[in-house]
């Protein structure tokens, strides 16, 4: 449910922004993911850096070397670097994101599968990087605070063995 609160209000500020005029579309930081602060020790990192053009999943590696319990979902963004600036990638699959939550507690590593082809597309030779979301939950108030993690790869016209 969270995840879907999250889409929605992303959804909605999209729909505000395209109905008030704003050149949105245009802009380099097409992401609110990208605003959201980062946790230091946790980790997205990929199975392999350099994957061949038309690969349709990438496993990334969750890692907790933080204090905290985390919890993450399926929902993410995909983004390209083009002239040093990363550019969100459009997710053209219709399908919504199941909301289900992962938790991942302290030194601990756990693997998940991301349907890049299903959602996105083929990918071209480039620079990308995964951004997902993930939660710490406060003991006392039971709060949940959002955090980002980014996971950066390659695409490559030639199969390589990914090192």
């Amino acid at each position: 449910m969270k995840y879907f609160i999250t889409y929605l209000t992303f959804v909605i500020s999209i729909l505000f922004i395209f109905f008030t005029g704003c050149d949105f579309i245009e802009s380099e930081d097409q992401s609110m993911l990208l605003s959201m602060k980062s946790l230091q020790g946790i980790t997205l990192e990929p199975e392999k850096n350099i994957y061949p053009t038309g690969i349709n999943m990438i496993t990334m590696f969750w890692g907790n070397d933080s204090m905290n319990v985390i919890s993450y979902g399926d929902y993410f963004e995909l983004f390209r670097k083009e002239d040093d600036v990363w550019i969100v990638i459009e997710d053209n699959s219709g399908y919504p994101y199941s909301d289900i939550s992962y938790e991942l507690i302290p030194d601990t590593r756990r693997d998940k599968n991301y349907n890049i082809f299903e959602r996105f597309g083929f990918l071209s030779k480039g620079e990308y990087k995964i951004a997902a979301i993930f939660y710490i939950y406060s003991d006392n108030e039971g709060k949940e605070t959002e955090f980002v993690v980014f996971g950066y790869f390659s695409i490559s016209e030639t199969h390589t063995n990914g090192e």
